[in-house]
């Protein structure tokens, strides 16, 4: 039952709060700031950016306020020349606050983030390649009831331990039957 209930919790779909399209062009070992908001996100607020590529993408998302990391980088490059070895820097000197790492292969993708607990969070896109990536976006803040994540992470323990539990039950039972 607990299984059956967070299953269908799963299906309950997630409201967007508000929406920001865009189409940028990264140049080679470049960044940009996909995502900042100016109040915390919390585990029922969360970020989906669909996004579409015609190469390869790394994205870094920090538990750092928006306002924060751009000073840090107008300090550091008041041409707003950001490339990535600035953004390794930033990563390196703000390492206890990087939350998550990870790369996008070309193509049409989804990629969400609902924090764990209340947070800052500044989504950072970056081009590793050698070539210019075309690179069009759309960034939603979504309002979850719970993280998909989290919700099959619980479902792949208590599915196999309710089969187990009503195999046993059933099993009782018929015995029981059998005996009158």
């Amino acid at each position: 039952m607990v299984s059956l209930a967070l299953y269908l919790i799963s299906l309950i779909p997630q409201g967007n709060l508000d929406t920001e399209p865009g189409k940028k062009i990264l140049l080679t070992e470049t960044f940009e700031i996909a995502y900042g908001h100016a109040t915390p996100l919390n585990p029922q607020t969360g970020v989906r950016i669909v996004m579409e590529t015609n190469g390869t993408l790394n994205i870094k998302v920090f538990n750092i306020h928006i306002n924060d990391a751009v000073m840090w980088f107008s300090q550091q490059s008041p041409l707003h020349n950001w490339t990535l070895a600035l953004l390794n820097e930033f990563a390196a000197a703000h390492a206890d606050s990087l939350t998550r790492n990870h790369d996008v292969q070309s193509g049409k993708t989804i990629f969400e983030y609902v924090p764990p607990r209340i947070e800052n969070v500044t989504i950072m896109v970056s081009n590793p390649t050698s070539t210019a990536v075309d690179w069009s976006y759309e960034n939603n803040t979504i309002s979850v009831i719970a993280s998909s994540e989290r919700i099959f992470l619980a479902l792949m323990f208590t599915a196999p331990l309710g089969i187990v539990l009503t195999v046993a039950w059933l099993v009782s039972t018929f015995k029981e039957r059998r005996k009158t």
